[in-house]
């Protein structure tokens, strides 16, 4: 038998299928593994109309997100705008730059006349503010403060026809070093240590009104039956007639504050003219009760003598002589539920060897704030306060008092609008006979911090 020939192309198959069979293996695994995906993917194609409109959703919001990412990003390096202050960071150094404007118009009246001042609010006055903030190495901060106020024919009196230098007043000019644990040292053109000590209030309404009863129209005067008019430089002025003898104001100076321990702290500082200043205070909750907020200090002034008698000199009027020491105080308690507050601040200023009594005087106020009477605005705040004074002035004077206000904020727009009535009542002892007039104040301003 002669065996079959050779068949070339079933050799050929069969080694094809031989070569290719470990090939052919792999493939069928990645198909079988890739075989979900694929069917999950032709689900996907099948369910994408009813996806689309979603999706396309998803990706507008995506895009307005990265859009208001990329803004911040952009102010962080740049300029930034936060509500009350515009802030422009270069390198370490951060610039601050804020302030307000204060206007009003008073109405001041006496049994003889009546006057009408447009004035700027000198409970606060209008002023621009300058600060660089900076962080120091061991958890130091510095920050550098220049500020200034223009107070054209402030409400304490001023009356001149038109904006002049006189106007422009360097408030602060100084350099703060601040740390948690050690305190903070000032130096330079800054509050004494007893600035405000007399003036702390909760009430939220010190736009308006606050126990230096003085800047409601302190410029009017009072008359009798000789002076004349209001305006008669024989008459005694409303600012002569009281002192609530808060601490010195803005000196050049060094100042020193603790850290606060269980909401207190201590300040002192020493002023030109060997003034020294100390003071305690504190603000936080009344005896522990979250409910309630209260802010107290007390202050002790050294005040060497200067001769007469110059404004924020701290002397009373008509002190010739020196020294003098000067206590001072004041305590406020804000019930948060309701808004009511109440405030009460006194102080006097002894007189050394000198035939007078010491001069001294009383004040109180009650507020009350809510936000139910015009809610889209802001706050409302109603207010009523009293006041007394003995020997300011001279021996044996008598200074009284009371006035009522409104203040509503707008928030949205940083502003505060009020009216203020005043009445002011002085006995001079030395023409009792002829009698003092009392003076009818009433003042109406806004304030627009920036």
């Amino acid at each position: 038998m002669h065996p079959e020939p050779a068949n070339p192309i079933g050799g050929e198959m069969k080694q094809g299928l031989k070569t290719s069979a470990p090939m052919l293996g792999a493939a069928l695994v990645a198909a079988a593994v890739t075989w979900p995906t694929v069917a999950s993917a032709r689900d996907e194609v099948r369910l994408h109309p009813k996806l689309n409109g979603r999706v396309n959703e998803l990706e507008q919001e995506l895009r307005i997100m990265k859009n208001r990412m990329k803004a911040i990003e952009r102010r962080k390096g740049g300029s930034k705008s936060s509500g009350r202050s515009v802030r422009r960071t270069k390198k370490r150094v951060q610039l601050i730059v804020d302030g307000q404007v204060h206007r009003a118009v008073l109405f001041g009246s006496t049994r003889r006349n009546t006057e009408i001042l447009h004035a700027d609010g000198d409970q606060s006055s209008t002023r621009v503010r300058l600060r660089g903030k900076a962080n120091a190495p061991g958890g130091w901060k510095v920050e550098a403060r220049i500020e200034f106020e223009l107070e054209n024919n402030d409400s304490n009196g001023t009356r001149d026809a038109t904006p002049n230098l006189d106007d422009l007043n360097f408030r602060k000019l100084r350099i703060k070093f601040s740390h948690k644990r050690y305190g903070a040292i000032s130096i330079g053109r800054e509050d004494t240590a007893t600035n405000g000590i007399a003036e702390l209030d909760l009430s939220g309404s010190t736009v308006a009104m606050y126990s230096d009863v003085e800047t409601v129209g302190g410029g009017f005067v009072h008359v009798n039956a000789v002076n004349g008019v209001t305006g008669s430089a024989a008459g005694q002025t409303i600012a002569a007639s009281w002192n609530n003898f808060d601490g010195s104001s803005r000196r050049d100076l060094i100042r020193y504050d603790t850290p606060k321990f269980f909401g207190f702290w201590v300040s002192a500082s020493h002023a030109n003219g060997d003034r020294l200043s100390v003071a305690i205070r504190y603000v936080g909750s009344f005896f522990g009760l979250k409910d309630f907020k209260l802010a107290a200090g007390f202050g002790y002034d050294y005040l060497p003598g200067e001769g007469a008698s110059a404004p924020g000199s701290g002397f009373v009027a008509g002190d010739a002589t020196g020294p003098r020491q000067q206590y001072a105080g004041s305590v406020s308690v804000l019930h948060k539920p309701s808004g009511l507050s109440i405030t009460f601040a006194a102080g006097t200023q002894t007189r050394g060897g000198a035939a007078r009594e010491n001069p001294w005087s009383v004040y109180t106020k009650l507020g009350w704030q809510t936000k139910a009477l015009l809610p889209r605005l802001g706050k409302t705040i109603i207010m009523a306060d009293a006041f007394y004074a003995r020997e300011v002035s001279a021996v044996g004077d008598r200074f009284k008092g009371f006035g009522i206000g409104l203040v509503q904020k707008i928030d949205e727009a940083s502003t505060e609008i009020y009216v203020v009535y005043r009445l002011y009542d002085l006995h001079k002892a030395a023409i009792a006979s002829r009698g003092q007039s009392t003076i009818h104040v009433v003042m109406v301003g806004s304030r627009l911090k920036f």
